[in-house]
Formats: structure tokens, sequence, C-alpha cells
């Protein structure tokens, strides 16, 4: 989310018009669909685990829309973070492995 400032006021502005992550839960695959407005020098995928910890980190550069599928079958059940990081800032959604 970006921060936009108007004097001592903020506005909380999504880093991508769109991101979306599916099957939640997941067991096997996950997939991560973003899709902006224009298009953008990169986009940066990084999937943490509750602690923080990276798991998996890709980055697509000159991107307006993409998909991208990750393997999760080797993760242990429980919670992570997926982050879609881009040059307007970055978005993050959680997701169950199961």
């Amino acid at each position: 989310v970006l921060e936009r400032r108007f004097g001592t006021a903020v506005e909380l502005v999504p880093a991508t018009s769109g991101m979306e992550i599916f099957p939640n839960p997941a067991s096997n695959q996950l997939t991560v669909k973003v899709s902006n407005e224009e298009a953008l020098s990169f986009v940066q995928y990084i999937v943490t685990d509750i602690t923080g910890r990276v798991i998996i980190m890709h980055t697509n550069k000159n991107v307006q829309n993409d998909v991208m599928t990750f393997d999760v079958s080797p993760l242990p059940n429980g919670v992570y973070f997926t982050t879609v990081r881009t040059s307007k800032g970055s978005t993050t959604q959680k997701f169950v492995k199961k």
C-alpha cells in the first residue's frame, strides 16, 4: 500500500490494481495473478512463512499483467504470506498451505 499525504491526512493506495492468489487454502500449487493499469518496470513475488523467513522469491521485468504459479507442495502445513512488490509499492495477502 502506498501513502499519499495531504497535509496531515494520509490516504492508503493499493500498490497494484489487482492481486489475486488462488487456491486458498493451497496444497500443491499457488497461483498469483497481478494486473495493473500501466506497465511496471518489475514485479517481485515473495513468499514468506509466519516468522518472515523468505521461502520463495521471483522477479519478472516489464510487466503489466502477469500470472505466476509456485510449487508449495514441499512446504509444511501452515500460514504463509505472498507479497507482490512493484515500482509502485507492495501488497501482501495471507494463504494457508494444507
